[in-house]
């Protein structure tokens, strides 16, 4: 999947993209073969883009369907034809193309509703057909590659657009205007001549705005300087820059330039927000950590449990022999942390197996207020001002994981304040949602490390000092209950850390009464 992600992000070359594409795909699914066809709409023909595989005979470069078979193409989600001769649908003209591609499963490859082609595969090399899971699958990666697909034809007409220009000095500006693509020509002076519509979306800056202006009005100092730095462009096809857009938001922006003249003073510039891929390439590569943190936990809890065996045992023995009353007590508090430790691992082990543990409606504040008693330590050292506020809310889940996750949040904020500082815990509800946040006016984190605090052994700590385990797991806690977790943070300002529960996890205390 990573490399999938790569390859839709990245590649531009139509032939190269589908290239790799059948090769990530006939690996992974042990297909024997696979196409891409492409959809002519001037002729209403499938044209051959790509095949691989061991063809008994060669794919036919062209090939047409019957106007009942197309718009199917529309209505279902893919073709699985176990057996061409009892498909009983399938007649006539389609039934003999289909054969001849081998099309025993065919994926409808769609953009917005309209057709870009189709994927047809064969079965898998030891004769069995795809699987639920492998079309559920396809079906995730389907819009994907159809739209890398469709954008690397766009783009590739675009390549050929820019020769054109070269010599006749002209361009069609229906094309410029509705690419898929961040479209800039700037002059000379470095101002700005043409700005398409994707850069209106993008930026919130209306053309008529744009034109005329210099392209560090827009861009800024420093990302202008990188994007026309040439030597950049001999190591790399691309650069990539991040622009705050009128909203405050924040843009991953992927930027290619070609000299519009020899002399290379004119230029133009293409533009492709790639934000959304970059995030869902880092939550792919979050989980694939934490698949392998479940592995390493499952060994750890085994040997943890040998001495938290020996714990309970002298704990009890202690509370039961004890002659004063204090040192009952303490033995009392020993074997109650044993007995916390013992969900602890018990959450740990559920952890590595991705299993559910017995979910409750429990009170919030109460577990928050729990999970103060056992830090009382940490924060009496740090002379920390805490403040909790809310009261009355109501959680469906697993108690104990919970307070694992807001107990790393708030080490967390403990550690990242100054000796009598102050962190906030606000427990609220927005709407249908349930909100915990945890507030600290601490040193923050870097920019640069943000997207991968929630990876399994990243830390900023010193050595000895933190393992780089406690938000990769409160990560998956809250993914586990179907929240999100959210983070935001400034250096020298303090950082908040935001979780959202869905409704579903949202009780009211009279439904709490009623249970």
């Amino acid at each position: 999947m990573v490399s999938f992600s790569k390859i839709v992000t990245y590649e531009r070359d139509l032939k190269v993209l589908s290239s790799k594409f059948l090769e990530i795909l006939t690996s992974a699914f042990l297909l024997k073969k696979a196409a891409i066809y492409l959809f002519d709409e001037k002729t209403g023909d499938f044209i051959l883009l790509n095949g691989i595989g061991d063809n008994e005979r060669k794919l036919p470069v062209r090939i047409f369907f019957s106007k009942v078979f197309i718009e199917e193409f529309k209505k279902r989600d893919f073709f699985w034809f176990y057996s061409f001769e009892e498909s009983e649908w399938l007649k006539g003209i389609d039934k003999t193309k289909v054969k001849q591609i081998s099309g025993y499963h065919i994926l409808p490859l769609l953009s917005q509703g309209k057709i870009i082609g189709f994927l047809t595969m064969d079965r898998k090399i030891d004769g069995t057909f795809l699987t639920t899971e492998d079309w559920s699958l396809l079906l995730a990666i389907a819009p994907s590659i159809s739209l890398a697909i469709e954008n690397a034809s766009l783009y590739s007409d675009l390549q050929t657009r820019i020769e054109e220009i070269k010599s006749l000095k002209d361009f069609s500006e229906n094309i410029l205007e509705n690419v898929k693509i961040g479209i800039m020509v700037i002059n000379k002076d470095k101002r700005i001549k043409h700005w398409n519509r994707f850069l209106e979306e993008l930026f919130g800056v209306k053309k008529e705005e744009a034109v005329g202006q210099k392209i560090y009005d827009i861009l800024g100092n420093v990302n202008t300087d990188i994007i026309l730095n040439e030597e950049r462009f001999t190591k790399e096809p691309f650069v990539r820059i991040r622009v705050k857009t009128r909203e405050k938001v924040v843009k991953n922006i992927e930027v290619n330039v070609f000299n519009l003249d020899a002399e290379g003073k004119e230029k133009i510039i293409l533009m492709s927000d790639v934000t959304e891929k970059l995030s869902l390439e880092r939550e792919l590569i979050t989980r694939e950590k934490l698949a392998s943190l479940g592995l390493l936990s499952a060994g750890i809890v085994h040997e943890i449990n040998t001495p938290l065996t020996g714990i309970f045992s002298y704990s009890q023995l202690l509370q039961s022999s004890a002659k004063d009353k204090e040192t009952k007590e303490l033995a009392e508090r020993i074997n109650a942390q044993a007995d916390r430790m013992k969900e602890l691992v018990r959450s740990l082990l559920n952890f590595s197996r991705d299993s559910q543990g017995r979910k409750v409606v429990f009170n919030l504040r109460e577990a928050v207020d729990q999970v103060m008693n056992l830090i009382e330590y940490q924060i009496r050292k740090k002379k920390i001002n805490m403040k909790i506020n809310g009261d009355g809310i109501f959680l469906y889940g697993e108690k104990v994981k919970i307070q694992q996750a807001v107990i790393n949040l708030i080490l967390n904020a403990i550690d990242a304040s100054d000796i009598g500082g102050e962190v906030s815990i606000e427990l609220k509800k927005e709407q249908d949602n349930i909100v915990i946040e945890v507030i600290d006016r601490g040193k923050g984190i870097n920019r640069e490390d943000l997207p991968f605090i929630f990876d399994p052994f990243f830390t900023t700590k010193g050595l000895g000092k933190g393992t780089g385990l406690g938000l990769s797991i409160t990560y998956n806690i809250i993914k586990e209950h179907g929240g999100e977790i959210f983070v935001h943070s400034k250096l020298n300002v303090g950082t908040k850390f935001r979780i959202v529960f869905p409704p579903k996890n949202v009780e009211t205390r009279e439904e709490r009464d009623a249970i």
